[in-house]
């Protein structure tokens, strides 16, 4: 499976520009990437995966559990709206796909007309509803817990109210700069991962320019392998698709000390296991007009991490 910045559903690489740079917390930002991939665990998704009995939502009851039916049409999710501080008639959007849905939350100015700060105070509200609907539908399955509306709403504008304040305490905090750095202008930066899980490796790329800004995003899972094994094919993923996406100058940025040194050493021997992806990887780096590879620590590669978990 493959998936880049144009091709996530019907979304248009400038919708998830703007996404990506928006101040809302990365974990919200994750969750709304999930929600148009379509990788939330909803039955109708499972359902072709596993057999399921009943794949109707277990909040409601009322209709196929779809992410469309959870965000958009569940009668949970539209007493939430309409008792939020936007509270928008979702009737109105109840046959929209979820990629039109997501577009009119991240562009919300062009889309409701919403101006200046209060269309970035949307999306963060949107954002966190999203989340406490995902969050209390989860407990409703898994702790058969049963979600009252009043409760819910209440909560929702509880934490869009900290998220709110927490954002603004970090925008006024200018003398904190972020810890990934951006690339030199006329460079992309290609930060890399890679997360082994008990059946499957994933591999995660994300390309940003010297604005800060992603430029292509792709993810691809692999059968089973080593740690080691896993972040090299990362590095190559990154290198393939910087080269794909036409990029002159590009830096691969990762976490994998030991693959960083084997890409910038060739004299160096690295494991037997990777030998000839760390071939293939100088083979493509070498097609661009310059190159360069960079070792980061965690807290510097965490939104190719966090979407690779």
């Amino acid at each position: 499976m493959q998936q880049n910045s144009t091709s996530l559903g019907l979304m248009h690489k400038e919708y998830w520009k703007m996404l990506w740079k928006s101040k809302m917390h990365e974990r919200l930002k994750l969750l709304l990437w999930r929600i148009v991939c379509k990788s939330l665990s909803v039955w109708e998704i499972l359902s072709k995966r596993f057999p399921i009995p009943n794949i109707s939502c277990p909040v409601c009851g009322e209709e196929v559990e779809t992410v469309e039916h959870i965000f958009i049409r569940c009668p949970i999710t539209v007493q939430a709206w309409a008792n939020s501080v936007w509270p928008l008639n979702m009737v109105v959007f109840k046959d929209m796909n979820i990629d039109q849905w997501i577009k009119i939350i991240i562009n919300s100015t062009e889309m409701l007309k919403i101006q200046g700060k209060e269309a970035k105070e949307f999306t963060l509200f949107v954002a966190v509803l999203c989340d406490q609907i995902w969050k209390n539908r989860n407990q409703t399955v898994w702790g058969n817990q049963p979600i009252d509306s009043i409760k819910l709403s209440l909560q929702i504008n509880k934490v869009f109210i900290q998220h709110k304040q927490a954002w603004q305490s970090i925008l006024g905090e200018k003398e904190n700069p972020p810890s990934w750095k951006p690339p030199p202008l006329g460079w992309i930066k290609c930060n890399f991962d890679a997360v082994v899980k008990l059946d499957k490796v994933v591999l995660v790329v994300v390309c940003r320019d010297s604005n800060g800004s992603i430029v292509a995003v792709e993810s691809q899972e692999e059968c089973p392998g080593e740690p080691l094994w896993a972040e090299s094919k990362a590095a190559l993923l990154a290198a393939t698709l910087a080269r794909r996406e036409g990029f002159a100058r590009v830096v691969l940025e990762g976490d994998a000390q030991s693959v960083i040194k084997a890409i910038l050493k060739p004299s160096t021997t690295p494991h037997w296991s990777i030998k000839a992806i760390i071939e293939d990887i100088r083979t493509t780096l070498n097609s661009f007009v310059c190159w360069n590879a960079s070792f980061v620590f965690r807290d510097s590669n965490v939104v190719a991490h966090s979407l690779a978990q």
